[in-house]
């Protein structure tokens, strides 16, 4: 039996899929993943693993469909006549990869994934996936998903992986796990999240009138300095914290019952601060996100999809003194936020637009993007933690694996998105930006800041 004998004519778009699809004007909605191998692997089998992940996940090989009255995911009839894959010889490999993952996607005309092997010495695996049908966790499920599919076809040249017909890709999965109180505990916290940033809400209506107003013009607010106001020269900079500096971080951490995140926030604020300066009244606010499939069986969803909620983290305006004042801020108000519906506050109260024609669903998503574009010089940092991917070192079964993780979009308008993820015990701290030419030196000296902080200061 093929896909064609049981898979649907078409998967109904969500919510999560429409907000994403509403955010092309803010980044490129790509999730970019990278796997560094100690040797090589096998081209060909890569290639038709990809092809056959199209049929295991079966919104992977469908085109984005919009129109007035459908927004909905239809398979494709050119799978096999697509470029999805290509081995590139090279003696610049990371140039070569940024070349890559800069290219944007269109997903009503593209394919969701595009891959390329970089040979030099060693294969690098660069893979992009359209955020439009998945987020990181997902991003890192279908890394696994492509290695396990690999690693069967090196024993089996006919293996076929199981279609995932029935998975569902909506927020239904997690509403399903919570009963009658504990959905009312998520409603409190919706409440709780508008009383606690309702302040941002009048700022960023102050901030609005101030920027029209000339004598505002030096008023400095707490968002990162970027100066570009388009979507071209686009670049990413990479910052690694390496195994000896993890398990020191690690270690400091245990000590004070703070994780890694904490760290990382902790030494986010603190570099921004000295970076921006910000005047005495601009709230020190950092958007983050939480995996929503925390809240599911093994950590898995039931497909290749977005789960992902958002935690607006606030710490008050002061930092501290020291680096473990701000930690322990950090750390604290974390911890509330996760006995609290972490995440969970944010997709509710948009449920409602799924009663109204997709074409107003739409339009509300896009006027909301369009007013943040608008007020760009108000918004604050963005940072994704993408969490730890669980490849092993074999899980490409004949290859070895030194490196892996992924990168956050490419942010246009003057907006900042950093991605971590983890693997091992390394992290990769990562930035897209546009304007690159412009804004390099001030991403550079970020990363700089953030060194000092993770190094100098944690341990004094």
């Amino acid at each position: 039996m093929t896909i064609k004998d049981i898979f649907p004519t078409a998967i109904k778009g969500n919510l999560a899929d429409m907000i994403t699809f509403s955010m092309r004007r803010m980044c490129d909605m790509n999730i970019h993943g990278i796997i560094a191998f100690d040797g090589n692997v096998d081209y060909e089998l890569i290639k038709k693993a990809i092809r056959l992940s199209f049929d295991a996940e079966p919104v992977i090989g469908c085109r984005l469909i919009v129109s007035e009255k459908m927004f909905y995911w239809k398979r494709r009839n050119d799978i096999d006549d697509m470029n999805f894959c290509a081995l590139k010889e090279t003696n610049d490999v990371e140039s070569e990869m940024h070349n890559f993952l800069i290219i944007p996607m269109d997903p009503e005309k593209d394919a969701q994934i595009q891959a390329i092997i970089l040979r030099a010495e060693n294969d690098t695996l660069c893979i992009k996936v359209n955020h439009g049908i998945a987020d990181a966790g997902g991003a890192k499920e279908y890394l696994y998903l492509l290695a396990d599919i690999y690693s069967k076809l090196k024993d089996d040249p006919s293996y076929k992986p199981k279609i995932n017909v029935t998975g569902r890709r909506g927020l239904k999965q997690i509403a399903d796990r919570f009963n009658f109180f504990e959905k009312l505990k998520i409603i409190r916290r919706i409440f709780r999240n508008l009383k606690s940033d309702s302040f941002y809400l009048l700022h960023g209506i102050r901030v609005t009138k101030q920027l029209r107003d000339p004598k505002y013009s030096s008023y400095k607010y707490w968002n990162f300095p970027l100066v570009n106001k388009g979507d071209s020269d686009r670049k990413f900079e990479i910052y690694k914290i390496l195994p000896e500096q993890f398990r020191n971080l690690k270690a400091y951490g245990q000590k004070y019952n703070a994780t890694i995140n904490d760290i990382l926030l902790a030494a986010f604020y603190r570099a921004f601060f000295d970076i921006i300066n910000p005047d005495k009244n601009e709230p020190l606010h950092i958007l983050s996100t939480a995996d929503l499939r925390r809240y599911l069986p093994g950590e898995k969803a039931e497909a290749i999809c977005n789960l992902s909620g958002f935690v607006h983290v606030n710490i008050g305006r002061k930092l501290g003194k020291t680096f473990l004042d701000t930690l322990i801020k950090v750390r604290d108000r974390m911890n509330f936020y996760k006995s609290d519906c972490i995440g969970l506050a944010d997709f509710p109260p948009f449920l409602p637009l799924k009663i109204f024609p997709v074409k107003w669903a739409l339009g509300v998503f896009k006027g909301f993007f369009e007013t943040v574009i608008n007020d760009a010089e108000s918004i604050f940092p963005v940072i994704t933690n993408m969490g730890i991917i669980h490849l092993k070192r074999d899980s490409f079964k004949g290859s070895v694996i030194k490196d892996a993780f992924l990168t956050a979009p490419v942010m246009f308008y003057s907006f900042t998105g950093f991605g971590i993820t983890g693997f091992g015990e390394s992290i990769t701290i990562s930035i897209g930006i546009c304007g690159s030419k412009i804004n390099n030196d001030i991403v550079k000296e970020l990363f700089k800041r953030l060194d000092n902080e993770l190094t100098l200061n944690v341990y004094n």
